[in-house]
């Protein structure tokens, strides 16, 4: 075989292997992926710049019902990890993770932290700090080189995280709503449990699904009894059937960003945390 067909041969194998699939990707660079906008903050805080952190869907998204994207594909395929809460919540995404490539390591964060029921984990500090010691117990076997620095930056974002904890527990506890609150989505399950709240209503439940006429009326007659002082909604165009159900009635309003639409990413979780408390808190005092 002359020099000629030997490049040829060796350029058509490259091309096979590069059209059917990749090589994984070996240290120190990972290809990390989170699914939604909380869990990315959450890992940049873990890996630092020591990893390259994307997200899948737009944070104006919603993971319920999300149609995958070829774009989306792709994605998915170029990770190194893919970290998601699980079938539970990102519903559209579990029966294209059986067709990845193998190398690509595929890890469920509900299931990981035995967090069963709301799927929503994000919204819980601790949670969210458990999460982070996942992720860097994770990350650290397939980036040995980088352990101790990922499960220190793990600890400390422990430490930031029982800290706001704190703070949140003080500013929650002499807030006395002068009546109710009506939740657009039923998304803050996990905060309001570890701050002692609980809303009156809820417009669709967990999964964001549509609610029925029965529900509607439900709601409608909460509000003329003056039973409900303040709505929270998130910062995405809200439904018309709120706006219907708000019209000429003069309640408080306040945007509850669970999907860290407008935390920056250099900004941290931790911040997510604070935007939201002060969000809730302004919605709930009289």
């Amino acid at each position: 075989m002359n020099t000629w067909c030997c490049r040829s041969w060796i350029f058509c194998l490259f091309s096979i292997l590069f059209v059917s699939g990749r090589l994984c990707a070996s240290e120190p660079q990972l290809r990390v992926l989170t699914t939604i906008k909380p869990l990315q903050l959450i890992a940049a805080e873990i890996t630092g710049d020591v990893q390259q952190i994307d997200v899948l869907l737009d944070p104006r998204m919603s993971p319920h019902d999300y149609q995958l994207r070829p774009s989306d594909r792709s994605k998915l395929e170029r990770a190194d990890v893919i970290f998601w809460v699980g079938p539970a919540l990102e519903i559209f995404l579990q029966p294209v993770l059986s067709s990845l490539p193998q190398c690509i390591q595929v890890v469920s964060l509900q299931q990981e932290t035995a967090a069963v029921g709301d799927p929503h984990l994000w919204m819980d500090p601790l949670l969210a700090a458990a999460i982070g010691h996942k992720m860097a117990d994770v990350l650290g076997v397939l980036a040995p080189t980088h352990s101790e620095v990922l499960h220190a930056n793990a600890a400390r974002l422990e430490a930031a995280l029982i800290a706001e904890n704190k703070r949140l527990h003080q500013q929650f506890e002499n807030i006395k709503p002068p009546a109710g609150y009506l939740v657009a989505h039923d998304a803050y399950g996990r905060f309001e449990a570890r701050y002692n709240l609980k809303h009156l209503a809820a417009l669709t439940d967990m999964a964001d699904l549509p609610p029925s006429a029965q529900h509607i009326a439900q709601i409608n007659s909460l509000l003329e009894m003056g039973e409900i002082s303040c709505v929270m909604r998130e910062p995405v165009a809200p439904p018309r059937v709120l706006l219907t159900l708000l019209k000429d009635r003069q309640l408080r309003v306040a945007i509850i960003d669970s999907m860290a639409v407008e935390v920056p990413l250099r900004a941290g979780i931790v911040e997510f945390y604070r935007q939201l408390g002060a969000s809730m808190q302004g919605c709930l005092e009289r």
